[in-house]
């Protein structure tokens, strides 16, 4: 979103539902697998819903689903869609060094309180049964300590970003409902098909996060 945008303006999307939804059986005839960046809640709604359509439609043929969708950085999104990530089979890719407020509050004026209190909200998404992933999206060689899979566990876990420690009040105030106690969260290997990887975090009841199978820990 810019600042020049309208006041009705809802933010531009790539693909609506029925050219996703093509692409989505293309890409499963060629058995290519697709990882998706999303931002809002209309993205994030627009990619499930194609999925469905997709899976639906090779249902109706006989047909088999046979690729893996991934849906990156997630934002925003709907409690209605939350569970749907579960049911469809699709990854959801976290940027989990987002998660303190890197972007500052500027969104917040375009999305309203509410739906920006609702920001990086994951324990439903996995409450359900989805899959998680972490990864950091790092491109840049200033941002490359962030790409530090620790990094992203300590905010993750805390909400607060070493960098600027100064995470917007919704943040702090959701902090305890937006940990997920005791539940495996995937990865350092984002996208992965196993439900049991080879390398798999976890975020423990005592308050620390642990690098399974690798001897890699931060207490």
């Amino acid at each position: 979103m810019c600042n020049h945008a309208s006041a009705d303006h809802r933010g531009d999307i790539g693909m609506e539902t029925a050219e996703l939804t093509r692409c989505f059986l293309l890409c499963n005839t060629e058995g290519v697998d697709v990882h998706i960046h999303v931002v809002g809640d209309r993205s994030f709604r627009t990619a499930c819903d194609a999925v469905e359509a997709a899976r639906n439609e090779l249902a109706a043929t006989g047909d088999a689903w046979r690729i893996q969708v991934t849906l990156a950085h997630c934002e925003l999104v709907d409690p209605a869609d939350m569970h749907r990530p579960a049911e469809l089979g699709i990854i959801v890719n976290w940027t989990t060094h987002w998660s303190g407020a890197y972007f500052g509050e500027a969104a917040k004026k375009h999305l309203g309180d509410e739906r920006w209190d609702r920001m990086y909200r994951f324990n439903e998404i996995a409450e359900s049964g989805a899959l998680l992933t972490f990864s950091s999206d790092v491109v840049t060689s200033y941002e490359l300590h962030r790409s530090n899979p620790l990094f992203g566990m300590q905010v993750a876990a805390t909400r607060v970003d070493p960098d600027t420690r100064s995470p917007p009040a919704c943040i702090r105030v959701a902090l305890g409902q937006r940990r997920t106690p005791g539940f495996p969260v995937s990865c350092c290997w984002p996208d992965t098909r196993s439900t049991a990887p080879s390398n798999c975090v976890w975020r423990t009841r005592s308050g620390h996060w642990r690098l399974e199978r690798s001897r890699i820990c931060a207490f």
